[in-house]
């Protein structure tokens, strides 16, 4: 293996794992539980809303870490067919 393809093998580690737990921080959009049942809702106004910046900020974080990891993948099959 070259230096380029273990930096980019070490890269896509780290962006798998980062991308895992950016996942599991995100919250569900089902409703669970009795509230599912009665179409009641405890979230307040302005819980919802400082929600929605977190869910808005994770949801950018995954697709921003997703397209880095799978640039790199390209770019790390390319590196290996050419022999570089």
């Amino acid at each position: 293996m070259t230096v380029i393809q273990i930096i980019g093998a070490v890269i896509m580690l780290i962006a798998s794992i980062f991308i895992i737990c950016v996942v599991m921080m995100q919250e569900s959009k089902q409703q669970n539980g009795l509230s599912a049942l009665t179409g009641e809702s405890s979230d307040q106004y302005s819980m919802r809303n400082l929600g929605k910046t977190k869910e808005v900020f994770y949801a950018k974080l995954t697709k921003i870490v997703a397209i880095v990891f799978f640039v790199v993948s390209i770019l790390l099959n390319v590196v290996i067919h050419l022999g570089w």
